[in-house]
């Protein structure tokens, strides 16, 4: 699940589960339910932990709940005045926590509609990532001029709104985050300079740090990468790239075998930069989202791309797979949601 920043950078955080279901993953997918909002209404998703509510929350501020089999919006949440950056369920189908660019992270009890409580962590928040479980939040310290930013990276208690650590981040900033569903690890994605100090001697580059939460270890570097999500069984890690061809700037993939520790494909097909990236809840697809207005879905196991997911209007912004089934949700730039199943799924629901 993912929400485009006013960077241009992809914030990415994924919901994932241990539970087993029939492996309808190398199915045909096909488009199933397209919904409509206004504008902006739609830029980050969230599934609840049973799949059968989306959360979805954009510029306005308002994080609208969907009733997944009933197709209808269940409630709107009201309290945010600024943009929404993420959100989370944290697993289960009834809390819902908020976070929106001034701060403000909000917890919502799902059923009755209600705020629960309210905290103020930071002034301005870039980018951020709840854990798998929802109980910690990983936020970004707010983006500025080159040299003027310390890129630390702030792990908060969703329960209490305090401040649990605080890890040294990036040169300039830090753009991008995301947790492992163990809670293990955390991948965060930001700018260092290169053969210099300062924005005025140095080149900048982008880079991705894996941290090992809870340890004095210092983070593995993967140089010239701008996001990366880790797969649910955390055997793979995709890491988000760019490569220049002629005039346009194309986003690819790289899988990584995380026990070896060996690049095992690259993922190339789109025909812009890539918005969002998410695996599906047996970890075998990855969906990539693209300016180019498609999503693909690539094999895991081999890296083929699998098929190429057409019908939004303009750039996907964010996706999402539900946790225990095969479903995919994207939000696009057309102001859409749109809902995706296997061939299989959707004749069986007819």
């Amino acid at each position: 699940m993912t929400a485009i920043l006013a960077s241009g950078f992809a914030l990415l955080f994924s919901v994932s589960s241990a539970m087993r279901a029939g492996d309808k993953t190398g199915a045909a997918w096909k488009q199933q339910t397209v919904w409509k909002g206004g504008a902006g209404d739609f830029v980050t998703l969230a599934f609840s932990g049973s799949g059968e509510t989306l959360a979805a929350g954009g510029k306005t501020g308002l994080v609208k709940l969907w009733d997944v089999a009933g197709g209808k919006i269940k409630t709107t949440l009201r309290g945010h005045v600024r943009p929404l950056v993420c959100l989370s369920f944290g697993g289960d189908d009834k809390t819902l926590a908020s976070l929106s660019q001034d701060g403000v992270l909000k917890v919502w009890d799902v059923a009755g509609g209600r705020e629960r409580s309210t905290f103020r962590l930071q002034p301005n928040v870039p980018c951020a990532a709840f854990a798998a479980d929802g109980k910690t939040l990983a936020t970004a310290a707010a983006a500025a001029n080159f040299g003027t930013v310390s890129g630390k990276v702030y792990l908060w208690d969703v329960a209490t709104g305090k401040l649990k650590a605080t890890l040294a981040g990036h040169d300039i900033g830090t753009y991008q985050l995301a947790f492992s569903a163990n809670g293990k690890y955390l991948a965060s994605a930001g700018a260092r300079y290169i053969g210099g100090e300062s924005g005025q001697n140095g080149a900048v580059g982008m880079e991705v740090n894996l941290w090992t939460l809870g340890s004095r270890r210092q983070p593995t570097i993967l140089p010239v990468s701008v996001a990366a999500d880790f797969a649910p069984d955390g055997k793979t890690l995709a890491v988000l790239g760019t490569q220049a061809s002629g005039k346009r700037t194309l986003g690819y993939v790289n899988l990584v075998d995380i026990a070896a520790w060996k690049l095992r494909s690259a993922l190339k097909g789109h025909t812009d930069v890539i918005t969002s990236q998410a695996y599906s809840f047996d970890s075998k697809l990855l969906a990539t989202a693209s300016a180019d207005h498609t999503i693909k879905l690539w094999n895991v196991a081999d890296g083929k791309e699998r098929e190429t997911l057409k019908g939004h209007q303009g750039s996907v912004l964010a996706i999402a797979f539900a946790p225990r089934r095969p479903l995919l949700a994207s939000a696009g730039a057309d102001n859409t949601v749109r809902l995706w199943v296997p061939e299989e799924t959707a004749a069986q629901e007819k």
